[in-house]
């Protein structure tokens, strides 16, 4: 049964704005380290967001690097995972789906996530001699042709002969975990179950990869909401992943909306205070004959599209996971699936990376957001300490 030291338990810092090594290492002094005492922790692990302007800055100039190396540890920090999904800008006015782009055809995303690895060997602990990056589940859904898709997974496969390259001359294994995500190519298990057992072995054959080489550096990040929203049942996702021999090398310990009657007019009225312009919402529902409906956006879905509202909705929004209601009537969390998770990992033999992803508290609505810094603080803290508390109960804490 997998198990977590509470040190390594951190949170993801795509939640903080920052585009240059010289905000990503302010960040670390001024949030998460205040996380770290807050929770009385004589060291922590920091999940980083590097962006691609961020990661060129770092592999360009071993100075810069050995300062974030040295930052972190100054502030009594580590990192053993990085966040590889937003390539850009996640913190500009609009993001959208801007956020899956580049794609994985693209060989802009392959270049970015060598770099990572290149980067996150560097920081890794003496002690910890795996690390884990989690990237972009090929692309987002619409648009996406069949040989973007052989490219893709060829990419993917050029990923792993670069790890395999690295960890020859660092003894680092960085893996490459694939997230999905509600509306991409990539947002259910029975996709990544064909993927490892089909697609990405021929990609492999193809770039002259062994089998072997590709799943030791690719795997997959388990974000809980995601999963939540596309309304699997965890149990079984997790089981099936797992007896395919799939590494979940990663989880993001997430949690998200859920609307038991969203044919309610102050459900949405309430709904509109979250349908902000920033990030992309997927939506999902029901039909009558029990078919999944599926929307892009929550804006659409209170808009023109006018979703159905005759069974609940299922909507991609990262809440705080200690939360398990809002102070909206009518709007509840996923947080009951978090402790499902939980329940169905015990099948592992290896304990992935945890780390806990809210990235919306500046656009929560106002009644749920806490202010400033000491607000952000405060509220990360929380999260952990309930992720803490959960695990304890779960005996899955060292």
């Amino acid at each position: 049964m997998p198990a977590w030291s509470i040190e390594d338990i951190g949170y993801c810092a795509n939640v903080h704005a920052g585009v240059t090594p010289d905000s990503i290492e302010q960040n670390l002094v001024k949030i998460t380290a205040e996380v770290r005492r807050e929770r009385g922790l004589n060291s922590m692990a920091a999940g980083l967001w590097l962006c691609e302007q961020a990661a060129q800055s770092y592999v360009d100039d071993d100075a810069r690097l050995d300062r974030l190396v040295a930052c972190l540890e100054e502030q009594q920090l580590y990192t053993l995972t990085f966040n590889g999904f937003p390539q850009g800008d996640f913190h500009q006015a609009v993001v959208k789906t801007r956020v899956y782009e580049p794609t994985w055809a693209d060989p802009s995303r392959l270049q970015y996530s060598c770099d990572l690895a290149t980067i996150l060997s560097r920081c890794l602990p003496e002690r910890h001699d795996v690390g884990t990056i989690s990237t972009l589940p090929l692309a987002y859904r619409l648009s996406w042709r069949a040989d973007q898709h052989v490219i893709a997974c060829e990419n993917l496969c050029r990923f792993a002969m670069f790890a395999e390259r690295l960890e020859a001359n660092t003894g680092k294994c960085i893996r490459l975990c694939l997230e999905m995500e509600p509306g991409c190519v990539l947002e259910r298990s029975d996709q990544l179950l064909v993927l490892f057992a089909q697609d990405l072995p021929i990609a492999a054959k193809s770039v002259a990869v062994s089998e072997f080489t590709m799943r030791r550096y690719l795997g997959i990040c388990y974000d809980i909401c995601h999963q939540a929203v596309m309304q699997e049942d965890i149990t079984q996702s997790v089981k099936s992943i797992h007896q395919a021999n799939i590494l979940i090398g990663k989880v993001q310990v997430s949690s998200a909306m859920y609307a038991p009657n969203p044919a309610d007019v102050q459900v949405q009225d309430a709904l509109q205070g979250f349908a902000e312009p920033k990030y992309l919402h997927q939506v999902t529902t029901r039909s009558a004959d029990g078919a999944l409906v599926f929307c892009d956006d929550l804006s659409d879905a209170l808009g023109e599209l006018q979703l159905s509202k005759n069974a609940p909705w299922w909507i991609h929004y990262h809440l705080p996971i200690q939360a398990s209601e809002l102070s909206f009537n009518g709007l509840t969390t996923t947080q009951k699936q978090i402790l499902t998770f939980f329940d169905a990992i015990k099948i592992l033999d290896y304990s992935p990376h945890f780390e806990v992803e809210t990235y919306t508290w500046d656009v929560l609505p106002a009644s749920e957001r806490l202010a400033g810094d000491a607000g952000l603080i405060q509220g990360l803290t929380g999260e952990l300490q309930w992720l803490e508390r959960q695990l304890k109960l779960q005996q899955m804490l060292v």
